[in-house]
């Protein structure tokens, strides 16, 4: 009889758990509040996000600005040649070990808009992709 009311016990406890957590996830996903933390500086009115190139990523990978901000990307190289292709954001920029390239752009809409590289880097190229994300 004791193991029983044990095993009752026990799985009734398994359960309410299960409910907590689910509700406690529901709660947190409704909420959308969630802020990330805005990328780069701004300077004079301008948010300046300065990225490395690499083979094969880019740091930082995400950049973050908030909607209805002018926003400057200066690329800069690690070890070859690399681009930023952000067709939606009309951003195709290049640079050359030692130097900088710099895009321009208005965040005038909310989203996420890809990049990847866009000059062809060796093996992992495929793999050098990026998020701008608008908030």
């Amino acid at each position: 009889m004791n193991l029983k009311i044990i095993i009752v016990l026990l799985l009734s406890t398994i359960l309410l758990s299960a409910c907590y957590h689910n509700e406690v996830d529901a709660k947190k996903e409704s909420s959308g509040t969630e802020t990330l933390q805005l990328s780069g500086n701004v300077i004079d009115g301008v948010r300046v996000v300065e990225v490395e190139a690499y083979k094969f990523g880019f740091s930082p990978e995400n950049i973050v600005v908030q909607q209805g901000e002018k926003v400057k990307i200066v690329l800069t190289t690690r070890d070859v040649t690399h681009g930023i292709l952000a067709s939606d954001l009309n951003i195709n920029m290049k640079v050359v070990p030692g130097q900088k390239s710099i895009a321009e752009f208005f965040a005038d809409s909310k989203g996420n808009f890809p990049f990847r590289c866009n000059v062809y880097c060796g093996s992992g190229h495929s793999k050098m992709k990026g998020l701008i994300i608008v908030e």
